[in-house]
Parts: C-alpha cells; structure tokens; sequence
C-alpha cells in the first residue's frame, strides 16, 4: 500500500488551507483548498471532485486524481466589536459638505 500511495503522490498537486464540502448538486464529500500543482488548473483555489479515499496527508478522488495534503484550514472567529465604535443606538457621522474642508490649517492662497 505504501508503494501504491508512493506512486499517487508523485506529481500530485498540493492543496493546503482545505475543508471538507459538499460537491455541488449532492450530498458526497469533497475538498476545497488552495491547491498547487494542479496540471488542468495550475496554482489556485479548487474544489476536487468527490472523495473516494483519505488518509494522513493524502486524498484520492473519484477521477482518479491523488493529492498532497497540507494543512486543512481553520476558522478564525471575527474579532469581537471594540467599545466606543459605532452600533445600535450611534449617530453615524455625516459627511462634510463640499464647502467644508474639515482641517484647521489656514486656507491656500493661490
């Protein structure tokens, strides 16, 4: 199995940042992630076709293809609203008219 997946591996492209998804129109699982390597797409975002198996550092989809494995994406929460910023019940500032410059510098004399 080794040598197998040895095999698979060589020239496989590279996704890492992945997840797992649905594949559109169905209810299998796929990838997404950003991938290098690829040799119909190059360097960019995919999502692979459906999962057919998954290991520790590789996945082999339903067309055959093998791929590398980096690390899969994690989600970061927004960061939390700091106080003194604007939300319910805060003005929102109006613009400044077009005949107000909104600095204190004396005006340009030309």
């Amino acid at each position: 199995m080794r040598d197998l997946l040895g095999d698979l591996a060589d020239g496989a492209p590279f996704l890492d940042a992945w997840e797992t998804v649905r594949y559109p129109g169905t209810d299998r699982t796929a990838l997404r992630g950003l991938c290098w390597g690829h040799p119909v797409h190059g360097d960019t975002i995919v999502t692979t076709s459906v999962l057919v198996a998954r290991g520790p550092g590789y996945a082999v989809t339903e067309s055959g293809r093998a791929y590398v494995l980096g690390e899969p994406h994690v989600h970061v929460p927004p960061p939390a609203i700091l106080s003194g910023r604007r939300g319910p019940g805060h003005a929102v500032p109006l613009p400044l008219s077009p005949f107000e410059d909104g600095d204190d510098l004396p005006a340009l004399e030309i």
